[in-house]
């Protein structure tokens, strides 16, 4: 399963998305999100989360979950350095260190 939201002036990715069990592919390029809830830690389907476009500076712990090393899916997380800054881009290297950036 597949959730694309491009271009949609989104400010929040609701909680209700960890409830989507069977979801491989999350693309919200060029939104307006601040922050991703916790419950994101519950997609271990999701193979490939794609964030550019959006200024995301709260990430939860949570998204450990989705790394290979904690029983996850996730091969790729694009995102940019430039648009989360350079903390918040190295704490997401640590927290997801089986994940092609």
């Amino acid at each position: 399963d597949q959730l694309v939201i491009t271009n949609a002036k989104m400010v929040e990715l609701h909680s209700s998305i960890g409830m989507l069990k069977n979801l491989e592919m999350l693309v919200l390029t060029n939104n307006r999100i601040k922050s991703l809830p916790k419950e994101i830690g519950n997609l271990k389907n999701l193979t490939f989360i794609n964030i550019t476009g959006n200024q995301i500076t709260d990430i939860p712990e949570e998204i450990k979950y989705l790394d290979k090393s904690n029983g996850g899916s996730l091969f790729r997380i694009a995102v940019k350095e430039e648009e989360i800054g350079t903390e918040n881009y190295k704490r997401l290297m640590e927290l997801l260190p089986a994940t092609k950036f």
